[in-house]
């Protein structure tokens, strides 16, 4: 199951951990959260895959568990982000840092 951060309550995540479906929900784009995606070594992110296993030219992820409290959600919560580099034009929202 997917869902954007809307789906991010504990109630649905509750939910599937107890059915045993496999989640990914998003997570709010707070401040704490901003600050350390910016402080991530750039040896820490390592490409994104592509369906057949093959690495993606554009895409790159990162976890940022340790970085954030992450103590009200369940055990073994996972907090990994993503970047890719912006197309031509993009309206960059979240920052300029390195384009």
């Amino acid at each position: 199951m997917r869902a954007d951060s809307a789906g991010a309550t504990h109630g649905l995540v509750d939910y599937c951990r107890e059915a045993s479906i496999r989640f990914s929900v998003g997570y709010e784009l707070t401040e704490t959260v901003r600050a350390a995606i910016l402080e991530i070594p750039a040896g820490a992110w390592v490409s994104v895959l592509a369906p057949d296993g093959s690495e993606r030219e554009n895409g790159e992820v990162a976890e940022i568990t340790d970085s954030v409290d992450l103590s009200s959600w369940p055990q073994r919560t996972r907090l990994i982000v993503g970047r890719e580099r912006p197309h031509p034009g993009a309206q960059l929202s979240f920052t300029d840092h390195d384009g």
